[in-house]
């Protein structure tokens, strides 16, 4: 029995349109000269169906129905192995019961907000009135010693923000806790242009360059404090 590993393994089986499914199972059936599904290879799907659906643009909602996997005519020839037990979570009562919570709002099972439809009800364990209490209880115990925490103390905390902007307000208000002199450590403010175009380097000001963050790389106004985790990337000066 041949296995071949599906490249749609990293790009998610929920992302990827049936009709390209379709394209792997033509192609392999050439190559194999073979008319069974997918050549006759055995081919493992992956996915959770239960996260973001195919986008089509500018689709209706019965399009994008008709681009999932389940309305392909090579579903009803698939052997549905399900997973049940969630590796990722820690044995406590705490975890079992969010992971429980999230299933149910992928059946719909979770009760709308003040009766609004497609609205989710959160619960108050998890809500907090402003950023300065979702920090203290997170890092709070970290003001308390005069000393840096040591590094296991950062590795079993963590807060998620969706845009860069709040991870560098969050970053900031958390560093204020951490004991210490804080330096500031400041962006290499220089710039190159091609052979050609060096009339145009005056007309760029220095405070310009300061404003820039690039994406991946340090903000170019840089504060530490002794025992902040830093997380380097690569060296991009070696020498």
């Amino acid at each position: 029995m041949h296995v071949l590993k599906p490249f749609w393994s990293t790009l998610k089986l929920f992302h990827v349109l049936s009709h390209a499914i379709k394209a792997v199972e033509c192609s392999l059936q050439d190559i194999w000269s073979n008319n069974c599904p997918f050549g006759g290879i055995t081919v493992i799907f992956g996915g959770d169906f239960q996260q973001t659906l195919p986008v089509i643009v500018k689709g209706s909602h019965e399009d994008v129905l008709l681009a999932t996997l389940q309305r392909s005519v090579l579903w009803n020839n698939m052997n549905i192995l399900r997973l049940r037990v969630n590796m990722r979570l820690n044995r406590e009562p705490q975890a079992e019961q969010f992971a429980h919570w999230l299933l149910d709002i992928g059946h719909g099972r979770v009760s709308s907000q003040d009766n609004i439809p497609g609205s989710i009800m959160i619960p108050n364990t998890m809500l907090f009135n402003d950023m300065d209490a979702l920090i203290s209880s997170v890092y709070g115990t970290m003001a308390i010693s005069d000393n840096p925490p040591p590094p296991q103390f950062f590795q079993d905390r963590i807060i998620l923000a969706p845009r860069n902007e709040d991870v560098h307000a969050l970053n900031t208000s958390i560093l204020h806790l951490l004991h210490g002199n804080e330096q500031m450590y400041t962006s290499a403010d220089t710039h190159s242009f091609e052979p050609g175009a060096e009339q145009y380097q005056h007309n760029i000001p220095l405070e310009f360059l300061q404003s820039l963050n690039a994406s991946g790389l340090p903000l170019t106004h840089l504060c530490l404090k002794e025992g902040c985790p830093i997380m380097l990337l690569r060296n991009l000066d070696s020498t």
